[in-house]
């Protein structure tokens, strides 16, 4: 009996692999699949801000999409002032008036009446460099003549000192018995190179026990000049403010964020001279462009030399645009217009220039520019310039971009939206062919009311792969401005964009 029952088994087992019975092995693996939805962000809600507080600007000082600055307009024309403080000047000496006659040795002495020798005449010889000044209304600092009792003091009858001016009295002062010094006030006296001065006294002195050559000693103050006439700026060359005017400071950026470039579709610039009459100015003109540390950059600036500037003249450059787009490049972060090394003249036609503190000189500037376009991104790698992706299944079925636009400016605007897998060469986009452009319009909107547009467009499932496959997606956007309106940017309108993709992919696909 032990031995049939092996036997036996092994016989089941033969009729059942013969009979086919036992499990089979599949050809593949059978399993459901399914549709899977992915939403991918592209760019993370971007906000670029169109002006900047308190200018118009891209965010940016006094820079715009659209920005004109003219007296046209009601604002103030730009002025130098000539001065930069008020000119003083010494008047040069006056003679002593020593008292002459029979003086007794101690005691009172009355002056004789129309005597010659109780005068003196005298011009003010520091004054000859002009035609003819006129005097300031202070008094207490300058525009004086102090007067001195040497070796004797006012008498019994006081001393008066009057001071003529071609034959006119100009000024008075009484010095009192005993006193001895006194001031001749000349506040708003016009002097001119004609001009011929008289020192009178009249009254008693009491001369002092053992003074000799009892006398009036003048000392005049400094003469501060409120206006003049020259003839000759070179004479007073020194006391003239021959620095720079600076007729525009753009601040375009801080750092090397904001954007990579920017060009103008119009830059007019031009500005009359308001003078005074007679006067001539000369300057040169420069254009420069400043890098982040307001340094100068080599060979990014304009200048033309020895620009002449004559009252009601217009001066007017017309190859400023093609300037401006030249110099505007990816290191400029401000650019600044000015006039440098001014020098003034009288005109050729003129006798002489009568300028009137602080000489202030005008220019009525008209200064018009219009955005073409920008182009806004980042200059390095990272959350401003790229978006980092988590996994992404690859096997991409359907894409659909989305893209939200805002804009509260009153200025619409065409977009160029580019992505790609790599960091994006600004200045030629499409050199890469991964590289996608997505081109959008927006309207004006206010702040009140921005217009909002939601963007969206299919797009083809292995481009977007590519897209998309290094896990990273740079990101470029270029603005370029639609409109013709000059109407003001306020300091907090916006341009916001976000961007992502809803993907269909299909799981467990056979």
């Amino acid at each position: 009996m032990r031995r049939k029952l092996p036997l036996f088994s092994l016989l089941i087992v033969l009729i059942l692999i013969a009979s086919g019975c036992l499990p089979s092995v599949p050809k593949k693996i059978l399993g459901p699949t399914w549709p899977s939805q992915y939403r991918i962000p592209l760019v993370r809600a971007k906000k670029i801000n169109l002006g900047s507080e308190g200018e118009d600007g891209l965010g940016l000082e006094k820079v715009s999409l659209n920005y004109r600055s003219s007296y046209e307009e009601g604002d103030e024309p730009l002025t130098l002032e000539i001065f930069e403080e008020r000119v003083t000047v010494d008047p040069g000496n006056i003679p002593v008036l020593s008292f002459s006659g029979e003086l007794p040795s101690e005691g009172e002495y009355e002056l004789p009446k129309d005597d010659q020798t109780k005068k003196i005449d005298f011009s003010f010889e520091g004054l000859g460099e002009y035609a003819e000044i006129k005097l300031s209304s202070e008094e207490t600092f300058h525009n004086y003549i102090g007067v001195s009792l040497t070796g004797a003091v006012a008498g019994a009858q006081g001393l008066d000192i009057v001071l003529y001016a071609n034959g006119a009295e100009v000024n008075k002062v009484s010095i009192p018995t005993g006193g001895s010094y006194g001031q001749l006030k000349i506040p708003g006296l016009t002097i001119s190179s004609e001009s011929k001065f008289t020192i009178e006294a009249t009254g008693s002195i009491f001369i002092e026990q053992g003074a000799s050559s009892p006398c009036l000693k003048f000392d005049p103050g400094e003469m501060e000049i409120e206006e003049f006439t020259v003839e000759d700026f070179g004479p007073i060359k020194d006391d003239l403010n021959l620095g720079s005017l600076e007729i525009e400071a753009l601040k375009l950026r801080e750092d090397d964020t904001d954007f990579f470039e920017l060009q103008l579709k119009e830059a007019v610039f031009s500005f009359t001279p308001v003078l005074p009459e007679g006067l001539t100015i000369k300057a040169d003109l420069t254009v420069e462009a400043l890098d982040r540390w307001e340094q100068p950059i080599e060979d990014q600036s304009w200048k033309i030399n020895n620009i002449e500037l004559k009252k009601g003249k217009r001066n007017e450059f017309p190859d400023f645009k093609t300037v401006l787009n030249t110099i505007l490049k990816d290191d400029t972060h401000s650019i600044n217009i000015r006039l440098d090394n001014i020098k003034f003249s009288k005109a050729e036609d003129a006798d002489a220039v009568t300028i009137t503190y602080p000489g202030e000189i005008g220019l009525n500037h008209e200064l018009t520019l219009a955005l073409d376009y920008l182009t806004y991104g980042s200059s390095f790698d990272g959350p401003d310039g790229s978006t980092e992706l988590e996994d992404v299944p690859l096997e991409i079925d359907e894409v659909n971009l989305f893209f939200d636009v805002e804009n509260s400016s009153p200025v619409g605007l065409a977009l160029e939206i580019w992505l790609s897998p790599d960091p994006i060469d600004h200045e030629n986009p499409a050199s890469n062919p991964k590289a996608v452009k997505n081109t959008l319009a927006i309207a004006a909107g206010t702040e009140k009311a921005p217009a909002k547009e939601r963007f969206v467009l299919t797009f083809d499932p292995d481009k977007f792969t590519n897209l998309i496959e290094a896990k990273t997606v740079y990101h470029l956007i270029k603005f370029t401005n639609q409109t013709e309106t000059y109407d003001p940017i306020a300091a907090d309108d916006y341009l916001a964009i976000t961007a992502w993709a809803d993907i269909t992919c299909t799981i467990n696909k056979h």
